[in-house]
């Protein structure tokens, strides 16, 4: 079965499937007993949980926290500023009103292939129940869900999942990570934003702060971060959810992850090699295509500059270097920005800057070469393309008025 199509349990459905199926019910979860989800083994640790495989009962995939305090529940409200040239980066600061930590582990549900752990969590104002579902969607797949339960349940918005690591374990993945490739140590947000120019660097960065709005970025900000992790104990974990979410790496012991959500949704993989990790995880998102034949004819050749492009490439090809493609940026057209040349975000060919461009592809088709061009979801608010030229909420309409896509939301006609 295809695990991408298959639909699961929520936490409030495991539950249901639960009380409806024969089942081994373990009150206040002693510690020790074993529960078998599939091929996976849950297993009560003190004052934690632990899951293994069948196939390596002794090595531990996943862990939480040491100390016990694992899961937290939030009531929190945001405030999201964006920021920069372009402006594609975010300050997010997060207030916790309400927070419900230190979780029991009362009971542990097993039916067939799920088990369902609960518990209350302890606030300043009460506790909250919770529940933590597993259930086994393959021999690799241990899916979870965790959220509130009872009657405060619709006022959490965060939850937080306290994992165990080690001082020496390294975090690989994240999707397009541009600075560290162990990122052990580190506060990633999962939010696609613009990369910066500098990150961090001394001195670039601080003058594309001040020319470019605070434009230089950070090293921990990506275009396109992804909510998953193989580590270099062969540990990996994913979340399904497409709220934000932040990997905190920072201390030695643990990893701290938040969505914001009231419901978190995950899995745990199973895999003897990082290959076997990677397989297991996408067999979830989908693989990609083997690239074309035509790629392996010759180089891809990255130029810039309508002017100087054919002259380069005539210069290649002089140099007897066989050219499979080019790759071409500025295809838009460009601007001057205080932190230098960018291109217009209007996704459309600028005609003016590149008169003969319709001849230059057809000169590469007869050469059996492609052009290739970039492009990314941001558009631009600079007066050229807008209707509204002296508004931030500048929008743009599709031909068929169905949606309206703006720099600041995505809204139906009007």
């Amino acid at each position: 079965m295809d695990v991408r199509r298959r639909e699961f349990l929520t936490a409030g459905a495991a539950a249901m499937a639960v009380a409806s199926l024969p089942r081994d019910t373990t009150a206040q979860a002693a510690a020790g007993q074993e529960h078998p989800i599939g091929e996976f083994i849950l297993k009560r640790s003190g004052d934690g949980l632990h899951v293994a495989h069948k196939s390596k009962p002794d090595r531990v995939i996943w862990e939480t926290a040491p100390g016990g305090n694992f899961i937290t529940a939030e009531v929190a409200k945001a405030d999201i500023k964006d920021f920069g040239t372009p402006e594609a980066f975010f300050t997010i600061t997060d207030t916790v009103s309400a927070s419900y930590e230190k979780p029991t582990i009362e009971t542990i549900d097993v039916a067939g292939n799920t088990a369902t752990v609960s518990g209350q969590l302890t606030g300043a104002d009460g506790n909250v129940g919770y529940k933590l579902a597993f259930e086994a969607v393959s021999a690799s797949h241990l899916r979870f869900v965790i959220g509130a339960a009872e009657a405060k349940a619709s006022d959490i918005n965060r939850i937080r999942l306290l994992i165990g690591s080690t001082k020496d374990e390294g975090f690989f993945g994240f999707g397009e990570q541009l600075t560290d490739f162990n990122q052990k140590g580190n506060f990633l947000p999962i939010l696609v934003q613009e990369h910066g120019v500098g990150r961090g660097r001394p001195v670039i960065t601080e003058l594309v702060d001040f020319f470019a709005s605070q434009g230089g970025g950070n090293p921990y900000i990506s275009e396109a971060p992804a909510p998953h992790f193989v580590s270099s104990r062969l540990r990996s974990l994913f979340l399904e959810n497409l709220e934000y979410s932040v990997f905190d790496m920072r201390q030695a012991d643990h990893v701290d992850i938040k969505v914001w959500s009231g419901t978190m949704t995950g899995r745990i993989l199973h895999g003897e090699t990082p290959l076997d990790l990677i397989e297991a995880y996408t067999e979830y998102t989908g693989r990609m295509r083997a690239p074309p034949d035509w790629v392996h004819s010759g180089v891809i050749l990255g130029v810039v500059g309508a002017k100087s492009v054919r002259a380069k490439l005539d210069k290649a090809r002089e140099a007897g270097i066989p050219i499979a493609g080019l790759w071409i940026q500025d295809w838009v057209g460009v601007r001057i920005t205080p932190v230098g040349t960018q291109l217009w975000w209007n996704w459309k060919l600028d005609e003016t800057y590149y008169p003969d461009w319709k001849q230059l592809v057809a000169d590469l088709e007869s050469q059996g070469a492609r052009m290739l061009i970039y492009i990314n979801p941001f558009l631009s608010n600079e007066p050229r393309f807008s209707p509204k030229a002296n508004s931030r909420d500048t929008s743009w309409s599709t031909p068929t008025a169905r949606p309206t896509c703006s720099r600041t939301r995505i809204s139906g006609p009007a």
